[in-house]
């Protein structure tokens, strides 16, 4: 039964006529139906492929030689329309496909372009090179092990890897994890959950509308709107939140710390430099502040349910009575420590700093 279906397969495949173009270039034409899928599979070159409103595939394949283009095949079968390079040379495939096609493009080296409106699944591989891919109804994965990775709109979900280069996408309505071993991020919006590291450059995020995971090993991170669990990590950089819905935790080994906006709770700490937090409460958790050299300044309302118990040291000679100030009203004092209790004081929030001063504000 298996030897039957393999020989069905083999009889499926059809040869593409070649028409005879400029020196150094062939040309396939396919006709397809909508929902088939190009595959590409390249040991060496670049790969462009573009979206146009016809039932066929039209493959220009392009070599500094003649001789190269006798090792490329173009086949198809299945709904599969398959190139393939055998002979290991450098070369160029430009392919124009109906918006609803899957892609599947792989090169042992150089760049990968999608221009146009895909609707469908996209899979790239390149050994080392930039890839590029334009609006996508679907998923989108892309691998690349050196080189920039850009996106625009993809309404599914994305997974991108880069070994060393730069990731911008503008926008995911599904869920999307990306990866970089070098570079900068620019990300827009991600409807979903995201996970986003990189183990040296910067991250800049617009908002994700659930849970999120942030990592840079020596970078700054800025972020927009966050709603979810939150984790924003960096090694060595400035940590900068808009707003945030949720549970959040945020550390730096070393920079300025600024959570403008917070409705939840919060657990953020920095080895060296300043905090700012805005906090409004969730009922029921509670909230960790702390740095070990640099100033707190902690904002919340009036109306909150929150105990505050704020540490900061007195250093031997000083005027001060304590390394706190605040805009309530002191309950309780006790060494370094003192406490400030707003409303049932059911949100516990603890605020320190082995170095600097606390300034508790009312917003």
């Amino acid at each position: 039964m298996r030897h039957t279906a393999h020989m069905a397969m083999i009889a499926l495949l059809v040869t593409a006529g070649v028409a005879l173009g400029s020196a150094g270039e062939r040309q396939f034409t396919f006709t397809v139906k909508k929902g088939d899928k190009l595959d590409v599979r390249l040991q060496s070159g670049s790969i462009a492929v573009q979206t146009w409103d016809k039932d066929e595939v039209s493959l220009r394949v392009h070599s500094t030689g003649d001789e190269d283009l006798n090792e490329v095949s173009a086949t198809q079968g299945g709904g599969t329309i398959l190139v393939e390079d055998h002979g290991g040379c450098d070369l160029s495939v430009v392919a124009r496909v109906p918006a609803t096609f899957d892609l599947n493009l792989m090169t042992g080296a150089g760049d990968i372009g999608i221009k146009g409106s895909i609707t469908g699944e996209v899979h790239t591989s390149t050994g080392g090179g930039d890839v590029a891919v334009g609006k996508t109804t679907g998923s989108v994965q892309v691998q690349t092990a050196g080189g920039d990775i850009q996106i625009e709109e993809v309404s599914g979900d994305v997974r991108l890897n880069t070994a060393g280069g730069g990731v911008s996408v503008r926008a995911v309505a599904g869920q999307a994890e990306i990866m970089t071993a070098g570079g900068d991020m620019i990300i827009g919006s991600v409807a979903k959950t995201l996970r986003a590291s990189t183990a040296g450059g910067d991250i800049r995020l617009e908002s994700v509308g659930s849970d999120c995971d942030v990592s840079t090993s020596g970078g700054s991170i800025s972020v927009g709107t966050c709603t979810g669990r939150t984790s924003l990590r960096t090694s060595g950089g400035d940590i900068d939140l808009r707003s945030g819905k949720g549970n959040l935790s945020v550390s730096t080994a070393g920079g300025t710390v600024n959570l403008r906006s917070v409705q939840g709770s919060v657990h953020a700490r920095t080895s060296a430099g300043d905090m700012n937090v805005n906090l409004d409460p969730a009922v029921g958790e509670s909230s960790v502040i702390s740095t070990g050299a640099g100033d707190i300044v902690f904002t919340i309302s009036g109306d909150a349910n929150a105990t505050i118990d704020a540490r900061s040291p007195v250093f031997p000679g000083s005027e001060e009575e304590s390394g706190v100030r605040s805009d309530f009203p002191v309950v309780k004092k006790k060494g370094e420590t003192v406490e400030v209790k707003l409303g049932a004081g059911s949100h516990r929030v603890q605020l320190e700093t082995r170095m600097g001063e606390i300034v508790i504000r009312k917003k």
